[in-house]
């Protein structure tokens, strides 16, 4: 994901709950989180910036 597509997106969960569109923000936040987090784990692990998990 590039960067303007996670600001973008971060951008819509913020509207998403000024206008009270509560569950829709946490559905959109947390897959902004998977995609997000996820692939920093691989890219630390082929980096070898962090012990594999045993």
């Amino acid at each position: 994901m590039t960067t303007a597509a996670a600001l973008w997106a971060t951008a819509s969960v913020g509207l998403a709950v000024a206008y009270d569109r509560l569950l829709l923000g946490l559905l959109v936040a947390l897959i902004l989180f998977v995609l997000l987090a996820i692939p920093l784990k691989k890219w630390e692990r082929e980096s070898k910036l962090i012990e594999p998990e045993r």
